[in-house]
């Protein structure tokens, strides 16, 4: 997996300032207003949940997910689910590279990258496509 160091680097370069803070009711956050890119990551994850937090904020960015209070829940959840996807294929991009095929298993991919198990259908899925 790529290190946090290197990926907040990238991210940076895009003009996205990354901020560590506490966050009681969250992981990340990102805000994008009048010109200001910022993605709040709460300070006290481990490195690996960092990273897989700071990816499915970017993803927000990648996507030009725009959340407001006139949004609906239904809107809302479909942003997050697009860009829980967009951070599950790069780690399935990261694990598939690494791992023999023989040697996929969804589960455990859940497992180690933390996803909901909502998404099995999802990797499971995208595994059939680069077999």
């Amino acid at each position: 997996m790529r290190k946090l160091k290197e990926l907040s680097e990238e991210i940076e370069k895009l003009g996205i300032a990354i901020l560590y803070t506490d966050l009681p009711k969250s992981k990340g956050r990102h805000l994008d207003e009048d010109n200001l890119k910022v993605i709040f990551l709460d300070k006290n994850m481990s490195e690996l949940t960092t990273v897989n937090v700071l990816l499915h904020e970017f993803e927000h960015f990648k996507k030009e997910h725009c959340f407001n209070s006139l949004a609906s829940a239904n809107y809302y959840y479909k942003l997050e689910a697009e860009a829980e996807k967009g951070r599950i294929n790069y780690n399935i991009e990261h694990y598939t590279s690494s791992t023999p095929k023989e040697y996929w298993n969804t589960h455990q991919f859940l497992k180690h990258f933390d996803i909901d198990s909502r998404f099995e259908g999802y990797v499971d899925e995208e595994f059939k496509k680069l077999k």
